[in-house]
């Protein structure tokens, strides 16, 4: 029973599994990657993206049903690439004041 809800949730941009399999939908025609590490790069940890070997970057308002920041200083973007030879997808800062988060 289960399985049959999700296979009809997916691609049903009425619930959270359709919007993340667009989401993810969107992501994979523009990249061949297919990450092995996740990272979500908060505070103290920016610098890190600097490391990343970019084989595409996406800023948040791109991406289906993804937030965006409403905090100037904080991009927020997703980075796929490389890092120390695996490949990855990391979620550059995303900081949103109370009552203005946008799904």
């Amino acid at each position: 029973m289960k399985m049959k809800r999700i296979q009809k949730e997916t691609g049903n941009p009425n619930t959270l599994l359709g919007r993340v399999d667009e989401a993810v939908g969107y992501l994979r025609k523009k990249t061949d990657i297919k990450p092995e590490v996740a990272l979500i790069l908060g505070t103290g940890l920016g610098d890190l993206a600097n490391k990343i070997k970019v084989d595409h970057s996406f800023h948040y308002s791109e991406v289906p049903y993804f937030p965006t920041s409403t905090v100037e200083s904080h991009k927020g973007e997703l980075i796929v690439g490389l890092l120390a030879g695996k490949r990855i997808v990391a979620m550059k800062m995303l900081r949103t004041i109370r009552g203005h988060f946008r799904p």
